[in-house]
């Protein structure tokens, strides 16, 4: 799937989330949902960078940790990556496990985020639930 299409996907019962305008200037992940008081990002990965994928986690703290608006959090990172030498979700969990670990996030902040996922993309499903996402791979929180 393209980043292009990717950028279409949607979570049901959600709609689009438009951020301030400077976490626009910062932040601009593939994918950004709201209903209610939730909050679902969503980003693609092509690449594989493990680089990329680390940058994109600290972006969603900082945003988790500035924002008083929500109060549930959900990061998604999937990995769409077609070679041999993409990384795999063990991989890239046991990765942003450690950065989600030792990021300065207050306590109050951390414990809004419900949950970080990790999956192989392998379809071109653009409609997700919010109960599908929960099914994928999880860091501790």
């Amino acid at each position: 799937m393209s980043d292009k299409d990717f950028k279409q996907s949607q979570i049901e019962g959600f709609e689009k989330l438009n951020l301030s305008k400077e976490w626009r200037e910062k932040y601009n992940p593939d994918v950004a949902v709201k209903k209610d008081k939730t909050v679902i990002i969503m980003e693609s990965s092509s690449t594989g960078d493990r680089k990329v994928h680390i940058g994109e986690l600290a972006q969603f703290l900082a945003f988790v940790n500035s924002d008083t608006e929500y109060e549930e959090f959900y990061y998604v990172l999937f990995l769409c990556g077609v070679s041999e030498n993409s990384p795999k979700e063990a991989t890239e969990l046991s990765r942003l496990q450690f950065y989600y670990d030792n990021y300065p996030i207050s306590k109050n902040r951390r414990e809004k985020i419900k949950g970080i996922y990790i999956k192989e993309k392998k379809s071109d499903k653009l409609t997700l639930t919010l109960d599908e996402i929960k099914k994928y791979e999880c860091i501790s929180l």
